[in-house]
């Protein structure tokens, strides 16, 4: 194993899991995990929790990687774990400046059919969150989208995909106004969903 590249580690991991062969590799990168402990401070975040995240962006990183379209698997992972990171800092400050309100974008582009489509998806992916609190977000979600009439629904998740107003009017051949109306209508009842009381 210690005269293998790193490449063909990881291409023996995508062909059969070894746990014994992910470690090695999770291991051989804890310099960086230390490096962005001291550099990059994520609140409530201690060492092992730099650790943990590296493993679940390995499996990530294992799972996207392409010999063909990036030649080293180091600096495709790194680029992936640091970004990571930086990302837990961002959505720490978001949480911050919204008054403990984690905010939500509806610009969230998703190829998934109408019926996929999950606010949630969005969630787990970018904020570390409890599974206390991922419960009752889910709760919410299932509220905030039982709320929405036969229009907004469609509206919202047509917006979701990433068509426009003009291509949602389009669509379900209604105006744009209409659009702009029930997607304004979405949007309101999404933050008083979401909002804290």
């Amino acid at each position: 194993m210690k005269t293998m590249t790193i490449e063909a580690l990881v291409i023996g991991l995508k062909k059969e899991f070894n746990t014994d062969v992910f470690e090695h590799i999770v291991n051989r990168y804890v310099p960086l995990y230390k490096s962005c402990f001291n550099q990059i401070k994520v609140p409530n975040y201690d060492l092992e929790d730099y650790y943990q995240e590296a493993q679940i962006i390995m499996l990530e990183a294992i799972d996207m990687y392409d010999p063909e379209k990036q030649h080293r698997f180091s600096g495709f992972f790194k680029l992936l774990y640091k970004n990571r990171i930086i990302n837990l800092c961002r959505a720490d400050q978001a949480y911050k400046r919204g008054g403990g309100i984690r905010e939500l974008s509806l610009e969230y582009q998703s190829n998934k059919s109408q019926s996929e489509i999950n606010l949630l998806d969005q969630i787990e992916n970018h904020y570390h969150i409890s599974a206390q609190d991922m419960i009752e977000l889910k709760e919410v979600h299932n509220l905030f989208i039982d709320s929405l009439s036969s229009l907004e629904r469609k509206v919202f998740f047509n917006y979701q995909k990433g068509d426009s107003v003009r291509e949602i009017a389009k669509q379900l051949v209604i105006s744009e106004t209409q659009v702009q109306s029930a997607y304004d209508r979405c949007r309101k009842k999404l933050k008083d969903s979401f909002s804290l009381e």
